[in-house]
């Protein structure tokens, strides 16, 4: 596909698919880092309320957290059918009660992953401002459902590292930051040889 780009702007090509490579495998590590500390909160969380199976249960919250909308509503469900045939191990509360502890408690918990950690991490890991990614995901899902929500983040990212290019490149500077030259340290001349 590089052989298709004209010579001279190969290198720039190359340093681009490197960008944008490195945008995705951010995005990717993000993903990862957001399921994990979802299923070690939602885990705590769980055990602390004493539900049936919580190490579980937490941990399948956090791989459903992945798809936005659809796998917290499958997390819930989970959580709530658990509770209202199990009850709490230790709460001295109808199961009732204990389900809708539940669900106030995932609420509460997701809205938090939703609005703070979701936008922070992904900001982070694909070097956005965590308000545009907080207002893209929520665009996504009402404009395009999961899927939209899903690839949203990774390739508004990429159309920032195209935009970046062409912008500077527009301007007439150079397309991408200089590399850092590295200083070589001087180091002191052997004294001479004194003996012969």
């Amino acid at each position: 596909m590089f052989n298709l780009i004209p010579e001279t702007y190969q290198p720039d090509a190359r340093h681009l698919y490197e960008d944008i490579k490195h945008v995705w495998r951010g995005y990717l590590r993000g993903n990862l880092a957001l399921m994990a500390i979802v299923g070690v909160v939602f885990s705590i969380v769980w055990v602390a309320i004493g539900m049936p199976g919580a190490l579980i249960l937490g941990l399948i919250t956090g791989l459903l957290t992945i798809i936005p909308d659809l796998g917290p509503a499958i997390a819930v469900g989970l959580a709530v059918i658990v509770a209202l045939f199990e009850g709490s191990n230790y709460l001295d509360i109808s199961n009732l009660v204990f389900a809708l502890l539940v669900v106030g408690i995932y609420t509460l918990l997701i809205n938090v992953k939703n609005i703070w950690l979701r936008p922070l991490i992904f900001g982070r890991s694909v070097h956005m401002p965590d308000g545009v990614v907080f207002v893209a995901i929520i665009a996504a899902v009402i404009l395009q459902g999961i899927l939209g929500a899903l690839i949203v983040i990774p390739v508004l990212a990429s159309f920032g590292v195209i935009g970046h290019y062409v912008y500077r490149r527009l301007l007439g500077l150079p397309p991408f930051p200089e590399p850092l030259q590295t200083v070589e340290p001087v180091l002191p001349e052997p004294p001479p040889d004194v003996s012969a």
